[in-house]
């Protein structure tokens, strides 16, 4: 959130976690709030905690903000228009804005597996996952997100890393999942590129909170107090979004 780039106190050092989860003053009405939530209150911890410099990650990124000629971010005016206008009059600088950027269309085909296993679907059925190849998750998480997949009934393409603490990426599959998917779901370690499969495909994401609550163009997957995520509030996000999309 823009907010947490913005001190609602003078020194950014006396910021705390409950100061965080306020909006500072002037700052653009808005729906989107933190939640009191275990896993969101975790996350703003992580902006207090000293490191190993003595100062905060928070304090580290305000006092950049500060000491820098300009602030850059990869949005655009028409969709965070009010909160780039916001930080451009607090820090009195200019906010230049540079995306998002579409890349070229890709030279070389889709492999001829992806596309005869695509065609035995509608255009736009088909639910794609994927994090990038940096984002790795536990096993169980892993696991039960795959669950998910299963649950809703889409057929479906997952492009995941490989879980921690694991080989393969088959080998982290439930017991009996990829037999019960067969035809239907694709689970594929290496990732696969979906400007080449686009036109199959409802693209799936973790949402922003701006695109959810106040744009009201995503849908939310409904995590617990501690960040996990079920099968069945996966698969209820799925089901509501393909429910508004597949006619």
């Amino acid at each position: 959130m823009q907010a947490l780039k913005v001190p609602t106190k003078e020194k950014p050092e006396d910021m705390t976690v409950e100061d965080f989860m306020q909006s500072p003053p002037g700052y653009p009405p808005s729906c989107v709030r933190i939640k009191s939530k275990d896993n969101e209150i975790a996350q703003l911890k992580v902006f207090a905690k000293a490191l190993g410099t003595k100062m905060s990650l928070y304090v580290q990124i305000t006092y950049g903000l500060i000491q820098s000629d300009a602030l850059s971010y990869r949005t655009y005016h028409e969709f965070e228009g009010p909160y780039c206008d916001y930080l451009r009059q607090h820090y009195a600088k200019p906010v230049l804005l540079t995306g998002p950027v579409l890349p070229e269309a890709l030279a070389t085909k889709l492999a001829e597996k992806w596309t005869n296993w695509l065609c035995n679907f509608e255009q736009g059925t088909v639910v794609y996952c994927a994090f990038g190849s940096q984002n790795k998750l536990q096993k169980d998480q892993f696991q039960e997100l795959l669950l998910g997949f299963e649950l809703c009934g889409q057929p479906f393409l997952v492009a995941l890393s490989t879980p921690n603490g694991c080989a393969t990426i088959e080998e982290a599959f439930p017991e009996g999942f990829e037999e019960r998917v067969k035809g239907r779901g694709w689970v594929y370690g290496d990732g696969c590129h979906k400007h080449y499969i686009g036109t199959h495909l409802l693209v799936f994401c973790d949402p922003l909170w701006l695109m959810v609550e106040e744009f009201k163009v995503a849908v939310e997957v409904e995590r617990e107090d501690n960040g996990w995520i079920s099968k069945e509030s996966l698969s209820k996000a799925i089901i509501s979004v393909m429910t508004r999309t597949v006619k």
